[in-house]
């Protein structure tokens, strides 16, 4: 909740922590690192 308020994005568009995600949008993750202030690949892990 906290994450949404502080980018502006739409709860269900944040919940990116689920094994059904079929898409995201590059825009979405560029505004998630940019607000944490992390790299991209703190945000992402490839399996």
């Amino acid at each position: 909740m906290i994450l949404g308020y502080l980018t502006g994005l739409p709860q269900h568009t944040i919940s990116l922590c689920s094994d059904n995600v079929d898409r995201v949008y590059l825009s979405t993750l560029e505004t998630i690192y940019k607000v944490l202030d992390i790299d991209i690949q703190e945000l992402i892990e490839v399996e």
